[in-house]
């Protein structure tokens, strides 16, 4: 037994002196080890695709909200299956909401967290104070240091009103409600047009960003203010004036240089709906070429009367009969530069709104009679200075009402990085027509 045992350690001993089988057990141990490395990365890499899906499925919002307190609606994380996710206002006493921000530069807004841009976030509340017109009106700077007489004037100085009735969508106050109850397109929207039927008041507005948004026309109810229903306009054009002449609303796109026609009987219909809220109305209407660009608009004496703005130079207004054939040019006059609207009173008097800037004085120009303002364009007989921005003027009952822009995202927040507006005007501003002669 002692022999055998001997002889079996002395064989082993030999093999393990063999310098093959050394090699040998060195590889096999390698090998060995491989696996198991191979193994534990197959897990670890199995680990970190479950750990990264789980990841991609769920996202995480802070939020900075500058002084105002968050509504319950807006999660702290959002899970993919949930998506899209709208943005809820937050609130903050004596300021209005100006949108949520991925940047504390307030650059680069976002309304919405969707499968497109769902990701984890950081958001910034934006906050502006609200705009009290009458201030603005009285504490403006006005530019023109001549003496107030009868042929120059200042807006504080004369009997004007807001219409307190009507808010308009876009405007600060209710500007991203109104983005999410879908009453605007965009919250770029500027204010362009303005027109009075005997059931309605119309207000046109632009969409600063084009971003293949809709323009709008908004529709309230002339007696109460009440705000009726928007009617989405053809993508991305520069959305002007407006005009009634009895059966139609006329509205003008400058950027191709055209007025479309929408039948009264059309918005009466969509109005008495009142679904507060945009209905597209693209393609639905007639649109007519003219030989100027359509700035702005009004109807008086059986024609319709098409203003174009300059920057400098001065400009032209066409008169254009509407026929069964389209429409026929029949009259041109001259006109001054940056006109913004036009409206006639019974007398035959023209009224221009002229302005260009944020920063620069707007002014209502009158003229005795359309030859005069053809003779001399920088002469008016009477001028009344008024804050930045005026748009397009209506006339009617004594009064003239006029829109402003300055309220606008774009002019007022500076969001084109080109400055804010100084006394933004952010209501419909009627103007005594009488305190205008006195």
């Amino acid at each position: 037994m002692k022999r055998e045992c001997f002889t079996v350690l002395l064989i082993v001993t030999l093999l393990l002196q063999d310098p093959f089988v050394s090699r040998t057990n060195r590889l096999m141990n390698e090998m060995k080890l491989w696996r198991e490395q191979n193994s534990v990365y197959s897990l670890t890499e199995h680990v970190i695709e479950i750990e990264s899906a789980s990841f991609t499925d769920q996202f995480q919002i802070q939020y900075f909200l500058n002084g105002g307190a968050n509504p319950q609606g807006n999660p702290l994380t959002i899970y993919k299956e949930n998506l899209p996710v709208a943005l809820a206002a937050p609130v903050r006493e004596g300021y209005n909401f100006a949108g949520w921000y991925t940047d504390s530069g307030y650059r680069h807004k976002i309304t919405e967290i969707s499968q497109e841009n769902a990701d984890n976030y950081t958001l910034y509340a934006k906050w502006t104070k609200p705009i009290d017109g009458h201030y603005n009106v009285q504490m403006y700077s006005y530019q023109n240091t001549v003496t107030p007489n009868n042929r120059n004037k200042k807006l504080k100085n004369c009997s004007y009103d807001f219409v307190d009735e009507i808010q308009i969508p876009g405007m600060p106050t209710t500007r991203e409600s109104d983005a999410v109850e879908n009453r605007i397109t965009d919250t770029s929207v500027c204010p362009q047009g303005i027109c009075l039927t005997k059931d309605y008041i119309l207000v046109s507005a632009y969409t600063a960003n084009r971003r293949g948004t809709l323009g709008c026309v908004h529709v309230f109810d002339k007696n109460s203010g009440e705000y009726l229903v928007t009617l989405g306009m053809k993508k991305e054009s520069h959305l002007g004036g407006l005009t009634f002449d009895g059966e139609n609303i006329w509205v003008c796109h400058s950027d191709n240089s055209t007025l479309e026609c929408i039948p009264y009987s059309f918005v009466k219909r969509l109005a008495a709906k009142k679904s507060k809220a945009v209905v597209d109305c693209t393609s639905w209407f007639e649109a007519f070429h003219v030989s100027n660009s359509p700035s702005c608009i009004a109807f008086y004496d059986g024609k319709l009367w098409v203003a174009t703005h300059t920057k400098i130079l001065n400009s032209v207004m066409i008169a254009y009969k509407p026929t069964e054939k389209g429409l026929k040019q029949v009259e041109t006059y001259r006109i001054p530069d940056k006109v913004q609207g036009v409206a006639f009173d019974d007398k035959g008097r023209v009224y221009l709104s002229t302005s260009f800037g944020r920063q620069n004085s707007s002014y209502l120009k009158v003229y005795d009679s359309l030859e005069r303002m053809n003779k001399k364009p920088a002469h008016p007989m009477v001028k009344v200075e008024m804050p930045p921005c005026s748009e397009e003027i209506d006339m009617e009952d004594g009064k003239v009402y006029v829109l402003f822009e300055s309220a606008s995202e774009k002019y007022f927040e500076g969001t084109d990085g080109k400055g804010t507006s100084v006394s933004p005007i952010d209501q419909i501003l009627t103007l005594s027509k009488s305190s205008i002669f006195q």
